[in-house]
């Protein structure tokens, strides 16, 4: 009976605490997984606000299990279920609008060093009328941040009120998808006619949509992405917003110019680190090494931060960040698909990263400073220029001058797990120029 209920209708688990892990719902979990993983139908389940993350990372993706917050009090929860129930006939009661429900949007956040991004991101919100607007970048260099920071401006807020969205894509895998993703931020029923009623909700009033990670759709199926996105473009009054992974943006839209979230300059990240970890640690010798061995990458800077908590002084993290790198930021209990190394890796396999782009990757890895872009086809004959173009594009990679770079805690990654062919290092270790890549030191070799 539940398999047949699994099968025809959407399911809304309430007052479950640690009840579907037990044999009965195990079972059932595992089997809706291994039935409708590649689907885009979901289910739902109800938590408290601060539970909303630890309970969301006992469902796999392919559980298409999603945790929904009803608010933060248990006695949130009636309300919430009340305001799902269809009106009765004759109530006088009209059907409940997406419109009116509160925003969700995540809270304001720590924001340094990104004023000037944040107001040039505030003004386009205000425009008549607003362009699509992508805001580009590595992974974890601070598009959310810089997105949610414009969403809370008190202009914006005065514009468009409770109608301010936050849509992350990362679980996406398609156009349709974005849409049902959006659907489930605005509180949207499983419907066949799901795409229309988003469609339409947006278009009930000026709102702004912000579409974080819509790379990761973009990436798995460009055309529906792209279509999706001009749909959502095309809804009068609606402010569209993407952030995306990389230096492109989707083909087919009139998109502003880029807003492009830079590496932080090194005064900001200490910031960064000292909002997580405590003024105790402003004087602390270690603190700069600490911060400048992150290259401005603010994501790697907090999770860093966090691990100082607790400690006499930053000594210890100090020799534990030499060791372990980047590994060092695996945060136990985080959801599999949040890990840094993981964000890293989304972008070294996306299937917009070429074989040649990855051959490439491997070897910035073990150059620091570096390669010169006059010497990219030296290290790759033939396809050094290409394969640079689209690490660009994919956001792993920068020029600084006349030379191409990876940042310090991407190429971290990439030197402990992914290491360059043996005929590609050796190669390099063989060229008479650069002196850099015939240094045994940095290249590791004998």
């Amino acid at each position: 009976m539940q398999r047949a209920l699994a099968t025809t209708h959407t399911f809304l688990f309430v007052g479950f605490g640690e009840g579907l892990a037990d044999p009965n719902f195990g079972a059932l979990r595992r089997w809706m997984g291994e039935l409708f993983g590649s689907g885009e139908y979901r289910h739902f389940r109800l938590a408290k606000r601060d539970q909303v993350t630890k309970l969301q990372a006992q469902h796999t993706q392919d559980e298409r299990v999603y945790v929904l917050d009803y608010g933060e009090h248990h006695d949130d929860l009636a309300p919430y279920l009340r305001s799902l129930a269809p009106p009765k006939p004759g109530s006088g009661r009209a059907p409940s609008s997406a419109s009116t429900l509160p925003a969700r949007l995540p809270p304001r956040p720590r924001c340094f060093g990104r004023d000037e991004i944040v107001e040039d991101l505030v003004e386009t919100l205000l425009a008549a009328p607003p362009p699509p607007t992508p805001v580009l970048g590595p992974g974890g260099i601070g598009k959310s941040t810089v997105c949610v920071a414009a969403l809370h401006d008190p202009r914006v807020v005065d514009r468009y009120g409770q109608r301010r969205y936050f849509v992350r894509c990362h679980r996406a895998s398609s156009g349709e998808g974005v849409l049902h993703e959006v659907a489930t931020t605005l509180g949207l029923p499983v419907s066949p006619e799901l795409g229309a009623q988003t469609l339409a909700i947006l278009g009930e009033a000026p709102a702004v949509l912000v579409l974080d990670n819509a790379e990761t759709p973009w990436w798995a199926d460009p055309e529906g992405t792209e279509a999706t996105l001009a749909q959502l473009a095309a809804v009068p009054g609606l402010c569209l917003v993407a952030s995306l992974r990389g230096r492109q943006r989707p083909f087919g839209l009139a998109w502003r110019d880029p807003i492009t979230v830079p590496p932080l300059a090194t005064a900001d990240n200490r910031k960064v680190f000292l909002a997580v970890a405590g003024q105790d640690f402003e004087d602390d010798p270690r603190l700069d090494d600490l911060v400048m061995a992150q290259d401005g990458l603010p994501l790697t800077t907090e999770l860093l931060a966090y691990l100082a908590e607790g400690e006499p002084d930053l000594a210890g993290l100090w020799r534990q960040w030499t060791e372990q790198r980047v590994a060092l930021l695996r945060r136990e209990g985080s959801a599999a698909d949040t890990g840094v190394e993981v964000s890293f890796d989304l972008s070294i396999n996306s299937q917009r990263t070429t074989e040649e782009a990855r051959r490439l990757l491997s070897l910035l890895g073990v150059l620091p400073d570096g390669i010169a872009h006059d010497d990219l086809g030296k290290l790759l004959p033939g396809a050094g220029a290409a394969a640079a173009a689209t690490l660009r594009k994919v956001g792993l990679a920068f020029d600084e001058a006349t030379r191409l770079r990876v940042l310090q805690p991407i190429r971290e990654h990439v030197r402990a797990r992914h290491a360059p062919q043996p005929s590609d290092l050796d190669h390099a270790v063989a060229l008479d120029a650069p002196q850099e890549l015939v240094d045994a030191e940095i290249l590791g070799v004998d």
